[in-house]
């Protein structure tokens, strides 16, 4: 399983200009207004509308990029520059879901935002919501295949994420070998963390011991991340690499 870990202190400028990635992310979406929704994983198929399409009109690869808390595809595909930004590729298809609206503790008994999974606390000491997790990857996964079907190899396609949606993407392609996820070209995580009691380790660690492989994994972080501390994502690194 090769793990690169990068924490910079211009992650990801050279290609999205001189803020820091995650900074600039996280101030947007730090204030979102509470709704009254039920908190259990929905299950219904994510919003995978919003794309970037290849320049030749025709797509031999994929990346399934996952949007931070409270902000959606549409929002990540703009900040990323749009058909004119570096993730217009000339024949791979890139495809930002969304996630659901759900309960969110973060902010509150009432506080709902659109949200992969639930959090009780901001920080790897926060109790991992497993379940959450499990719901949303295999809706994600459902995405992966729908590429599939368009004629692309799982091999071809990349599943990554910034800050929660790093995470999600970490427990999609790592956490469930059952669904040949393993066979994925690998995943990358921008400014995230892995949770302290994260079942990542255990599940990774039953798969290849068994035999099975791992896809390579880029996990990276800013280190003018206000929310997202850096030292959080170098102390989860070790986690997946370890297994």
């Amino acid at each position: 399983l090769p793990i690169f870990f990068s924490c910079p202190a211009n992650a990801f400028t050279s290609l999205w200009g001189p803020q820091t990635v995650s900074s600039v992310l996280h101030r947007r979406f730090a204030s979102l207004s509470a709704l009254h929704m039920e908190g259990k994983p929905n299950l219904r198929p994510l919003d995978a509308s919003v794309v970037i399409e290849p320049k030749s009109g025709k797509h031999d690869s994929a990346v399934i990029f996952l949007h931070g808390s409270g902000d959606s595809g549409d929002g990540l595909k703009q900040w990323v520059g749009g058909e004119k930004g570096p993730f217009a590729f000339e024949s791979t298809r890139v495809v930002f879901p969304t996630a659901h609206m759900r309960k969110y503790s973060l902010l509150g008994p009432h506080g709902m935002q659109r949200v992969w999974f639930d959090r009780i606390a901001m920080g790897p000491q926060g109790a991992e919501d497993s379940v959450g997790m499990d719901a949303m990857s295999q809706l994600v996964k459902n995405i992966v295949f729908e590429e599939v079907g368009k004629g692309v190899p799982l091999n071809r396609i990349i599943v990554g994420g910034f800050s929660m949606g790093a995470a999600q993407a970490l427990h999609t392609v790592l956490g469930d070998a059952a669904q040949a996820s393993e066979q994925v070209a690998g995943v990358f995580a921008m400014s995230t963390f892995v949770a302290d009691d994260s079942v990542l380790p255990k599940r990774m660690k039953e798969h290849t011991s068994g035999g099975g492989a791992l896809p390579s994994v880029l996990y990276c972080h800013g280190e003018a991340d206000s929310m997202i501390k850096c030292k959080w994502g170098e102390a989860g690194a070790p986690r997946p690499r370890g297994a």
